[in-house]
């Protein structure tokens, strides 16, 4: 079921747009240019629409979250998250530094179970959903700031606020968690998700996969109405005078802009995210605060191809 806020909005855009493009239309343009003029101008805004039909699927009334296992000794608890069973997750209390005995939990996408790859046929199954293939193939790991009961925190496009926290009965530290989704209509004016970006909390990260180092985007705000990144990765190249190739840990800090590009370094190569929006912690509302970013991916020319060439 697609957000009416969501939809509606997107509706009187499009109209008003289509109005202005309608009275500036040229008699001499083509049918066909103004066609597909009016077919990007649609997609550009209803896409709000068809992303939150996507995620919808995922945005259960109420979410739990199992407890870390903290120790060898205990069994394991599945730690499916939703009731597509598409993301894993655990919630344990924070034992060190200025926010212990907080909470901090961490979910990514179930990608071996649901990226279903047949070598023998050379074809690979992807889910028809195509928000959650897009997760499966970024395969992220988002792991949360400190938060405590009735803290308001970004999930799966929507907002949910922590309403149980239960410390595990089997010992460690580890806690189980409820959150509890808030219709859209307690939202603050200003908050709008995007479903395709990973909203991270204050004080949390998201982690990169990659095949040589552990690469992150860590968000901290600074009380100053200013937002921080900290962005951690690996360049590989040739060191100057030695002439081999060497490989180092960089680490970045930079202030969080909107529409702001993120480059991670992964070896050889980067990963870029934009900024998308900043929502900053307010105590009154119970709002931790974070920080949305989306990955960019570059656009493929294929081979023998120019770009912007002329016939």
């Amino acid at each position: 079921m697609v957000s009416f806020d969501c939809s509606v909005f997107a509706t009187v855009r499009w109209v008003s747009r289509l109005k202005e493009m309608v009275s500036n239309f040229d008699t001499n343009s083509t049918l066909t240019n103004f066609t597909v003029v009016l077919s990007l101008v649609f997609c550009a805004d209803i896409s709000c629409v068809f992303a939150q039909a996507g995620v919808v699927g995922f945005q259960d009334q109420m979410l739990q979250i199992v407890p870390e296992n903290t120790s060898a000794s205990l069994p394991n608890i599945e730690p499916i998250i939703g009731k597509n069973g598409g993301f894993e997750g655990t919630a344990a209390r924070i034992v060190y530094g200025q926010s212990k005995g907080a909470v901090r939990f961490s979910f990514r996408p179930r990608t071996q179970r649901n990226l279903v790859i047949s070598t023998g046929m050379n074809t690979v199954e992807y889910p028809e959903n195509s928000w959650f293939r897009q997760r499966l193939h970024e395969s992220v790991q988002l792991v949360s700031g400190p938060v405590d009961k009735g803290s308001v925190v970004p999930m799966f496009g929507a907002l949910y606020t922590v309403a149980m926290i239960e410390d595990d009965k089997r010992g460690g530290h580890g806690v189980s968690m409820k959150l509890q989704r808030l219709p859209h209509k307690e939202y603050r004016g200003e908050v709008r998700l995007d479903p395709y970006a990973y909203a991270i909390t204050n004080g949390g990260w998201i982690d990169i996969p990659s095949t040589l180092v552990q690469p992150e985007i860590l968000v901290a705000f600074d009380g100053r109405e200013r937002c921080f990144l900290t962005i951690r990765g690996e360049h590989t190249g040739i060191s100057q005078g030695k002439g081999r190739w060497t490989t180092h840990n960089t680490t970045q800090k930079v202030l969080a802009i909107v529409n702001k590009l993120i480059i991670v370094r992964l070896g050889q190569a980067s990963v870029l995210f934009r900024v998308v929006s900043i929502v900053y912690p307010d105590e009154k509302a119970r709002l931790t605060g974070w920080i949305e970013v989306r990955r960019v991916w570059p656009s493929l020319v294929p081979f023998g191809s120019t770009v912007n060439s002329k016939k």
